[in-house]
């Protein structure tokens, strides 16, 4: 819950912050450019879980690639600027979390 409050007050800032601030640079286009190089992605269907504003979309764009995109992620805040930024890209607003065991014999 504190997440999703924390999302809430920084949607509609959140990818020019994402794009300046040096600890999120992993997260960049840049960042996002030399992953789908690296990834090769050109065709296919991506599912992108904790898609924020849905930026890996434009940037899927941008590269020329072909990839069927699907964002979604569990603030109802961050889908909508998304939308509103990318009136074409398939994002979804997530109503519960994703829970995955944990096998701590590993």
């Amino acid at each position: 819950e504190r997440e999703r409050e924390l999302h809430k007050r920084l949607a509609e800032g959140y990818e020019k912050r994402r794009e300046t601030q040096r600890a999120s640079l992993h997260y960049s286009k840049e960042w996002y450019k030399k992953m789908i190089a690296l990834g090769g992605i050109t065709n296919g269907s991506l599912l992108d879980i904790g898609c924020g504003t849905g930026l890996l979309y434009e940037v899927l764009q941008e590269t020329g690639s072909a990839c069927t995109y699907t964002g979604v992620d569990l603030s109802e805040e961050m889908i909508a600027v998304g939308k509103k930024h990318r009136p074409g890209c398939n994002l979804s607003w997530m109503r519960k979390s994703l829970l995955f065991p944990i096998n701590r014999s590993m």
